[in-house]
C-alpha cells in the first residue's frame, strides 16, 4: 500500500488528482522524458540542455551525469511533480493510503458522501 495525496483544483471544482509519493521506477528509467510527459517543461528542458552540452564538450562525462540524473528523477521526481500542482493552484485535500490512485480517489469520494 502508497501513500496517495489527494489534490483538489481551487480554480474546478470537479478537478481532482492523487499522486504517491517516493521513487519512480518510470522516471527512473525514462528520467527527462517521463518528467516532459508529466508537465515538467522546465526541469527537463535544463536537463536536456545539460546532456547535450556534455556531449558536445565533455564526452567523456556525459555518462555519470546521467546516471545522477537518472537517480535524481527517480528519487525527487514525484516531489517535483507535487511542487508543480501546487504552484498550479492545487491544494491538498487528504493524505489516503491505497493500492492505487484511483482506489485513492474512490476512497475519498466515499469518505466524502
Amino acid at each position: 500500500m502508497k501513500t496517495y495525496f489527494i489534490f483538489k483544483n481551487n480554480l474546478k471544482d470537479k478537478d481532482f488528482r492523487a499522486l504517491d509519493n517516493g521513487f519512480s521506477y518510470f522516471a527512473l528509467i525514462f528520467g527527462p522524458f517521463w518528467g516532459l510527459i508529466k508537465g515538467l517543461w522546465f526541469y527537463s528542458l535544463i536537463n536536456l540542455s545539460i546532456m547535450c552540452c556534455l556531449e558536445i564538450f565533455y564526452k567523456e562525462s556525459l555518462i555519470i551525469f546521467i546516471f545522477f540524473s537518472q537517480l535524481f528523477w527517480a528519487f525527487l521526481g514525484k516531489d517535483l511533480l507535487i511542487q508543480n500542482l501546487i504552484v498550479s493552484n492545487f491544494t491538498v485535500k487528504k493524505v489516503i493510503t491505497a493500492s492505487s490512485n484511483k482506489k485513492a480517489l474512490l476512497t475519498y469520494f466515499s469518505e466524502q458522501t
